[in-house]
């Protein structure tokens, strides 16, 4: 793993096909995701992603095998939302 310089100001939309999302076509936001997430982690192992798989940063070893992508942290919370209206609703027509 080396450093590598990243430039805060590029435009990740000049690299990317046109009307496609930078996040899965980006050749430089995909490196800089690269170079970013790979890195010795505390017990001294080293998490090493590579950029074989379209669209995905992958790492496998005895720390398990990880599919990462630039907006897969993202967290949905439709359960929360239907269970919100569901108990709404209940309490609504229980008064």
């Amino acid at each position: 793993m080396h450093k590598k310089h990243i430039d805060i100001n590029f435009n990740f939309y000049s690299d990317t096909p046109e009307g496609k999302d930078p996040d899965s076509y980006s050749p430089t936001l995909r490196n800089y995701h690269k170079t970013l997430w790979s890195k010795p982690l505390p017990n001294g192992l080293i998490f090493d992603l590579d950029d074989k798989t379209p669209m995905l940063l992958h790492h496998k070893s005895e720390l398990g095998e990880y599919f990462l992508a630039s907006d897969s942290i993202g967290h949905t919370y439709t359960k929360w939302l239907f269970y919100i209206i569901k108990t709404t609703i209940f309490y609504r027509n229980v008064k």
